[in-house]
């Protein structure tokens, strides 16, 4: 049986359609075009076939999905996460960068002591999307002073990262220890603030994709500490989603988002038209985030834009095609589930995470009192992993332990021992959001 996954290409499809051919936004192209309303992408939701008819871009979203749920759980090797081994990358680039890029660079508000400052360098490159070497500026990413990665970037704006090398913030050892900090969506915005003087300046290594997991290991030693985090991400729809992920993740209490005013969609813009002191002015004018729960449609006009161009898209899905025909799940919800008693709704919640845990790698943190102690828990969850009864006659000590140990980094689970109020719940929650990201 097959599926189609059509966010894994980016492709957003009209929601609830399952046959036909449709026209929709190109992922690729659209942000290069100077049309951007052309919806040059056709999709065949039927059989998951799409092409661009202006750029190319082409392939299948169907994909194998029956088949996969009848392996076994089980693999050879451990599911603890181990701590990965990165490519180490060899500095390629000249330190001193040639006229031609000081020019481009100055042109954009950013000097040569800034360049210097920020390594930044120069040289040939093998670009992907050019199918062979090309020159390209070369921004270089240090953790405790050893370089850890590269990003390159040719002058038509070609991207690539050093494949196997660790991805993390660009700049991010000037954030340690202190009380604030800004958070960009790119280099060249953040090269603008240090430009401008503030030096506790980082930007995301993979411009406004929301997928930030690579911050897992940085909340405590580089975000826990932060008063004041501003947000510093471009104006259009991609980053507005990265804006909003940020703040989930670091909580709108600490968080203030910059605006650049009318006609600039990023900090480098707004430095090139009003220069240092207006950029320091959009930090100083950053305002609190509002009183929760009471809004205005300006605080989600831009989702309800993505709402009016693209309808309501479907969420993720649990394997189970009856059940995914009716619901389907995404963050940022409240699923309320009921029934009579005993029908089976703390099994099901538990089916439920179980399957969103494997496909999707959702983490998830129990307050579950009807399921003490907290072992029988466990012992339920295991049972729903392996599809064994949970005793030495079923289940294998090698099973037992693998998925034991998948358990200690995917499930958390609250037992407080006197303050059982919802708060204090939901403030244990939170600790194991942020450094956990469940």
């Amino acid at each position: 049986m097959t599926r189609l996954d059509w966010r894994k290409y980016g492709i957003e499809v009209p929601y609830g359609r399952t046959s036909g051919n449709v026209k929709v936004y190109c992922p690729q192209c659209r942000d290069q075009r100077h049309d951007k309303r052309d919806k040059s992408l056709s999709c065949d939701l039927a059989t998951g076939m799409f092409n661009c008819h202006y750029c190319g871009f082409s392939g299948c979203a169907a994909e194998r999905e029956q088949e996969e749920w009848r392996k076994p759980f089980y693999n050879p090797s451990p599911l603890r996460r181990q701590k990965p081994t990165y490519k180490k990358p060899t500095r390629t680039g000249n330190t001193a960068l040639s006229a031609k890029a000081l020019a481009w660079f100055r042109g954009r508000g950013i000097s040569e002591r800034t360049l210097s400052d920020m390594k930044v360098t120069e040289g040939l490159e093998w670009m992907p999307q050019k199918n062979g070497q090309a020159n390209t500026i070369q921004f270089n990413y240090y953790k405790n002073g050893q370089l850890v990665n590269t990003k390159f970037r040719t002058g038509d704006k070609c991207f690539k990262l050093v494949s196997g090398a660790e991805l993390l913030p660009y700049n991010i050892d000037a954030i340690k220890g202190t009380k604030e900090c800004i958070i960009t969506e790119g280099e060249m915005d953040a090269l603008s603030f240090i430009e401008c003087g503030r030096k506790d300046v980082i930007s995301v290594p993979n411009g406004a994709n929301a997928n930030l997991s690579y911050l897992d290991d940085y909340i405590e030693e580089y975000f826990d500490d932060k008063d004041v985090i501003y947000i510093a991400s471009d104006t259009d729809t991609k980053g507005v989603e990265l804006r909003d992920e940020l703040l989930r993740r670091f909580g709108v209490e600490r968080c203030r988002v910059l605006e650049y005013g009318e006609g600039c969609k990023d900090a480098n813009e707004h430095l090139q038209k009003f220069g240092r002191d207006s950029l320091l002015a959009c930090i100083a004018a950053a305002p609190e985030m509002k009183i929760e729960g009471v809004f205005t449609v300006s605080d989600f006009e831009q989702s309800l834009d993505a709402l009016f161009e693209h309808g309501l898209q479907k969420g993720v899905t649990i394997g189970h095609d009856n059940f995914d025909r009716l619901c389907s799940f995404e963050t940022k919800r409240l699923c309320i589930i009921t029934g009579v008693p005993s029908s089976g709704k703390s099994e099901f919640i538990d089916e439920i995470a179980e399957r969103l845990n494997i496909r999707y790698g959702w983490r998830f943190a129990y307050f579950s009192p009807e399921n003490a102690p907290l072992a029988y828990h466990a012992s339920k969850l295991i049972e729903k992993f392996t599809g064994k009864q949970f005793d030495k006659d079923h289940l294998t000590y090698g099973e037992y332990k693998q998925v034991k140990q998948h358990l200690e980094t995917n499930f958390f689970f609250i037992s407080p021992k006197n303050d059982f109020r919802v708060d204090a719940i939901l403030d244990r929650a939170n600790l194991y959001y942020s450094h956990h990201n469940i």
